[in-house]
């Protein structure tokens, strides 16, 4: 990126700039520049104004973040609306200065100028990406090998440098950029590490009303509480113990109070209690709290009550929850088009067989990635289900 102190002041309308706040940056991705646009973000009435470079008696509710330098063929070849605005009959043709709203990552997606900054952008600044791309109908695919970068580069092979907040902000850019390891590290540290309820978030900073319709499908984060709650049965099923009731030794009550009082004693008992409400623990606190469990034997000699059952019980169901949930499965979500869905529940009910590479699934899971993403696919209505929903409709309109 290159930044100067006042570049283009040759051009009177760049000083129009009547209330905003703070002084824009000036940025050139091409220095052989044909057009300057002043690059704004949204306000109320009541805040910053500037007058519109198409119609000086006009002004714009808004504050200039930038103006960048750019070539007006380059923008005209990329993309069909800037086709329509800079080479068509809008006023924009004929100017040499335009405004627009942020923009600045397809700018340089445009004119093949990423740098350094641009991979140490701000989640807003994606969120604004996505809002600007479904505007203007730009193809995110074509910013999916930048966000896949940005991805890795701010938060790790993992995304273990993340926030639990930072994750469910990143969970619908994840999602439109086609980044399926990114979903899945996503969704599976969420599932782990999140104190009760899973939700999706606006990134702050980020007009959530500007932005309402920027969202998961609902059924792909009832699905991640359903993993969630899948994984406090594993536990509870693991842990929970009927071997004390069908025992002859005389110590068996003895024993199962002792195994009782162990569990109460790790502060992560009973479920029930710590994984719901404002305090709730999260999974990975539960399991890592497991890892407390000290059952002192009241009988030395009886083969049962004797157990080490930190280590035949506890420690071993710990390790398979741990293991149990790899995230969802962009593919087993979206892959729509390619997929039989009747068939394919058949299939792997049948086969056991998750991953489904034929399909597309572009990294090895096992069922539960599987089953839960399946849950959270898109599932378009058959001729059959359009007409009976059809005759349902007209039949009520005509009670």
């Amino acid at each position: 990126m290159t930044t100067t102190g006042r570049l283009f002041t040759t051009n009177a309308r760049l000083s129009r700039v009547a209330t905003t706040t703070t002084t824009p940056r000036e940025i050139i991705i091409d220095e052989s520049g044909d057009l300057i646009i002043r690059v704004y973000k949204k306000s109320s009435a009541f805040d910053p104004k500037f007058q519109s470079s198409i119609d000086s008696s006009k002004t714009i509710d808004g504050e200039i973040l930038a103006i960048i330098k750019v070539t007006k063929k380059t923008l005209v070849d990329k993309s069909v609306y800037f086709a329509a605005m800079l080479a068509g009959g809008f006023g924009e043709a004929k100017q040499d200065t335009i405004d627009l709203e942020d923009e600045q990552l397809w700018f340089r997606h445009f004119h093949d100028s990423f740098n350094e900054a641009s991979y140490k952008v701000l989640i807003p600044t994606i969120w604004g990406a996505l809002k600007i791309a479904q505007f203007y109908n730009f193809k995110t695919e074509d910013l999916e090998d930048w966000f896949g970068k940005w991805l890795k580069d701010n938060g790790g092979d993992k995304l273990e440098k993340f926030t639990i907040e930072e994750l469910q902000t990143l969970l619908y850019p994840c999602q439109e950029f086609d980044n399926p390891h990114g979903f899945a590290h996503a969704t599976r540290r969420l599932v782990y590490e999140t104190e009760g309820h899973i939700k999706e978030l606006f990134p702050k900073g980020f007009s959530k009303w500007s932005g309402k319709h920027l969202h998961l499908h609902p059924r792909i984060i009832t699905s991640i509480n359903a993993a969630r709650g899948s994984l406090k049965t594993k536990i509870h099923q693991g842990i929970y113990s009927r071997r004390f009731f069908s025992s002859s030794c005389s110590c068996k009550m003895e024993g199962y109070f002792q195994y009782g009082l162990a569990l109460d004693k790790t502060g992560v008992w009973p479920l029930e209690e710590v994984m719901h409400g404002r305090d709730a623990f999260s999974l990975q606190q539960i399991l890592q709290g497991l890892g407390r469990f000290g059952y002192k034997a009241p009988n030395e000699t009886c083969n049962l009550c004797s157990q080490d059952f930190a280590t035949t019980v506890v420690g071993p169901t710990v390790d398979r929850v741990q293991r149990n949930f790899e995230g969802l499965c962009l593919d087993c979500i979206d892959k729509g088009e390619k997929r039989d869905w009747d068939f394919e529940y058949r299939y792997h009910q049948a086969r056991r067989v998750w991953d489904m590479a034929e399909a597309g699934c572009r990294f090895e899971h096992s069922e539960p990635t599987w089953y839960f993403s399946w849950m959270a696919r898109k599932q378009a209505a058959d001729f059959f289900e359009r007409e009976r929903d059809a005759r349902k409709r007209k039949a009520s309109e005509m009670d």
